[in-house]
Order: structure tokens, then C-alpha cells, then sequence
């Protein structure tokens, strides 16, 4: 049985999907975790920016872009990312 930590470090953290790491994806180390990926470009994406993706800001993204209005659209400030405002 997978361990959740194990399942967890098999998601793309750009995209979420799926990655089997015996696949020869790539992967990229940050702060002594070891990410993998779908495709180069969800590498490169992460590796410009591993805080964005992991402090849950794409999370809130996909989640603003999903249930936008376009009179209700919501802006993260980039350099507080907890400041959210419509």
C-alpha cells in the first residue's frame, strides 16, 4: 500500500495530473523534495516559480478561472499572494 507522501509526490504540481516516476519524466529538486512532471514545459513553468505552484496560488487560479464571472474576476497580488480582491 502507497504511502499518501508517496502518492503526493507523483502529481504534477503544475497541471496535477498523474506521473509515474519510473517513466524517465522529468522531475526537479526543491528544497530536498523531489517533483515530477508530465512534460517539459510543466518543468519549466515550476522551476521558474516552485513558490507559486506550491504555496497553493495555482490552486486558487484554477479555482477563480473555473467559477469566473468576467464582472467578478478575482486578482492575486503578486507580491502578497494572500491578498485577494475582486
Amino acid at each position: 500500500m502507497m504511502q499518501a507522501s508517496t502518492i503526493e509526490n507523483m502529481v504534477d504540481p503544475v497541471c496535477g495530473m498523474q506521473v509515474d516516476p519510473a517513466a524517465g519524466k522529468p522531475e526537479f529538486r526543491y528544497r530536498d523534495q523531489t517533483y515530477h512532471f508530465c512534460c517539459g514545459s510543466c518543468h519549466d513553468r515550476f522551476e521558474a516559480d516552485p513558490y507559486f505552484y506550491l504555496s497553493g496560488n495555482r490552486q486558487r487560479q484554477r479555482e477563480a478561472e473555473a467559477n469566473a464571472d468576467d464582472s467578478e474576476a478575482e486578482y492575486t497580488c503578486p507580491m502578497d499572494p494572500e491578498i485577494v480582491q475582486v
